[in-house]
């Protein structure tokens, strides 16, 4: 398996990144949450598509402006954990799933919604091990719905890498679960092929 090491760390701005205070304090409400908050092998991420920086401006609007208020998904933090040699590299991401906003049944999210949510995090993943320089984009992503997803709820995200990556491609698999027990809502298991960038700018030098 070839996958490149993380590229994410590079620039001290995401080296010495650290979990908002007003976003730990709520992660701090919720127990199970702080298994990966205290988890010292874990590092917190900052999510571009969430919260991109000004020369971004204009990317990135159904994560960073649609899927980001009070009845959406009004919290969203990524932790990552590099490969050991043993164990594959794995992103968490604990989210905060609004009220009324995005159910499809009532009180339950819209399948497409848990669709775009997973992806997103898979996409994160990704993104950490692709070759510098280069842009990735999905190929193909298959999802399994195993039981609804509640709203409002606290839920977590778990992504790791899969041994079939290689060369331009990089496989993840993604579990969707309630963090408090463990039950599984979704799995995912996709596909993200890296291109080279086609645009010029600051953000060619990401």
């Amino acid at each position: 398996m070839v996958v490149h090491q993380p590229t994410h760390f590079r620039r001290p701005s995401d080296r010495d990144y650290k979990v908002p205070p007003e976003v730990l304090a709520k992660l701090q409400q919720t127990e199970w949450c702080l298994d990966t908050v205290n988890d010292r092998s874990f590092r917190p991420i900052h999510s571009f598509s969430r919260d991109p920086p000004p020369h971004l401006n204009g990317r990135y609007s159904f994560i960073g402006k649609t899927m980001k208020t009070e009845s959406t998904v009004p919290l969203w933090q990524a932790f990552y954990r590099p490969s050991n040699g043993t164990v594959p590299a794995e992103l968490r991401v604990i989210a905060e799933l609004g009220e009324g906003g995005l159910d499809g049944h009532l009180h339950t999210a819209h399948g497409g919604v848990t669709a775009s949510l997973i992806d997103e995090a898979l996409g994160s993943l990704a993104g950490i091990h692709k070759t510098p320089g280069k842009s990735i984009f999905t190929a193909y992503m298959k999802i399994d719905y195993k039981k609804p997803v509640p709203t409002p709820s606290t839920v977590l995200f778990r992504v790791k890498l899969n041994g079939k990556s290689a060369a331009r491609k990089i496989y993840c698999d993604a579990w969707l679960e309630n963090g408090q027990d463990g039950a599984v809502y979704t799995t995912a298991e996709s596909l993200f092929l890296e291109t080279e960038r086609k645009h010029h700018g600051p953000e060619a030098k990401l």
